[in-house]
């Protein structure tokens, strides 16, 4: 691959990355700042997993241990 084909795949991952957090803004799954100077997403918010019973204690012993 030449150097101008990596920079061209590399614009269009940026630009479906991109795509996607819009996405998930829109559909409230997340909410936060799209900082496209810096390249990144500051989050403020994102929507829980659903989580099975079975785990609730464990995942309360990792956060009491934590």
């Amino acid at each position: 691959m030449t150097v101008s084909t990596c920079e061209a795949v590399q614009r269009q991952m940026v630009l479906c990355g991109q795509d996607l957090i819009i996405e998930a803004v829109y559909a409230d799954i997340v909410r936060g700042k799209l900082d496209q100077k810096h390249q990144l997403l500051e989050v403020d918010y994102a929507i829980g997993r659903d989580i099975q019973q079975q785990h609730v204690q464990e995942i309360t012993d990792v956060l009491e241990n934590w």
